[in-house]
């Protein structure tokens, strides 16, 4: 199944050009801190840091507006209400 998102810049991204799978923020998180690929109830696609030590909602949105897990993604500092994430491929040889 391929998924499409709008990223910030306008342009279109498909989940079929990276090498995960889309995993909802409901059912699972990252299993340590790291940068994932996130995607928005708006269809907005980012890279976001995750931080199972803290919580980053600093708007005061709560866990229902953010989900079981968005909270602890610095996305949600800025407003966004996370539905999914993706690990990110490995950086290329040089």
């Amino acid at each position: 199944m391929t998924s499409d998102f709008q990223s910030e810049s306008g342009g279109v991204v498909s989940s079929t050009v990276w090498l995960g799978a889309w995993v909802d923020v409901n059912e699972r998180r990252p299993e340590k801190m790291c940068h994932v690929l996130c995607a928005t109830d708006s269809g907005y696609v980012d890279v976001s840091f995750y931080d199972p030590t803290a919580k980053l909602d600093e708007l005061k949105l709560g866990r229902k507006y953010c989900g079981k897990w968005g909270r602890y993604f610095d996305l949600c500092k800025r407003g966004y209400k996370i539905t999914h994430w993706m690990t990110l491929p490995k950086a290329p040889n040089s």
